[in-house]
């Protein structure tokens, strides 16, 4: 076309037989890149199928300090969308307050193939029967929700530990725990009391590190007779 040579998804030219990787015909022009798609083609040839995923492509500016990037840009991203669906999501049988129509995101991590997204209201859970701090699986292969866990198990950050979600809830005149979920069902394994609503929980090494309004928490994970 003038400025590269144009080829399809395996990498095939216009002339049969004729492949083209790297620098004449990517977009990106980098080294890891044209190592990565020629890894790629010669494996499609053999049968294989192609796991380069040019949306994930790591990139930097070589400056003081040195500036990195990898993944779409916001703009990209608004132009995504991505339908999940919530059919086994069942409400409560009861009448409501407004605001359980105005749940929104709270945090949001991956891990391998599964998305695990918190969610919520920003006021008192008595005003939609407690029906608020859910954390939910989401499967990225298939975008259906694998487990659902809640209510009032989650408003802060979360983090892992092994195959342990640890989160937290808490609210003005609502009860204040640090909460171990199982990553694989959501079951809830374990409580622990706080004086004060958790709002940042990270884990490091084989400590918990809790922030609340006005205390902070260091825990030690002890693993189970399982390991786990």
């Amino acid at each position: 076309n003038g400025r590269s040579i144009k080829v399809d998804e395996r990498y095939q030219t216009s002339v049969e037989g004729v492949y083209a990787i790297g620098d004449v015909s990517s977009r990106i022009q980098l080294a890891h890149v044209a190592a990565a798609q020629g890894t790629a083609c010669v494996e499609m040839l053999c049968g294989v199928e192609n796991h380069t995923d040019m949306n994930v492509v790591p990139s930097c500016i070589y400056c003081r300090p040195e500036v990195a990037a990898v993944g779409i840009t916001d703009a990209e991203a608004k132009t995504v969308e991505h339908y999940i669906n919530f059919d086994n999501f069942k409400w409560p049988p009861v009448k409501v307050h407004y605001a359980a129509s105005n749940l929104f995101g709270q945090w949001a991590r991956v891990v391998d193939d599964t998305l695990y997204y918190s969610f919520g209201h920003n006021t008192y859970a008595d005003s939609t029967n407690g029906m608020t701090g859910y954390i939910c699986a989401i499967d990225l292969n298939t975008y259906k929700m694998k487990w659902l866990a809640g209510p009032t198990v989650s408003n802060s950050t979360f983090d892992f530990s092994y195959n342990r979600i640890i989160c937290g809830y808490g609210f003005t005149d609502e009860p204040d725990y640090l909460y171990v979920l199982d990553a694989n069902s959501g079951k809830y394994i374990q409580r622990v009391k706080l004086r004060k609503g958790p709002d940042y929980i990270v884990v490091t090494g084989d400590k918990v590190y809790v922030r609340t309004y006005s205390y902070d928490y260091i825990f030690n994970i002890k693993a189970g007779v399982s390991g786990k």
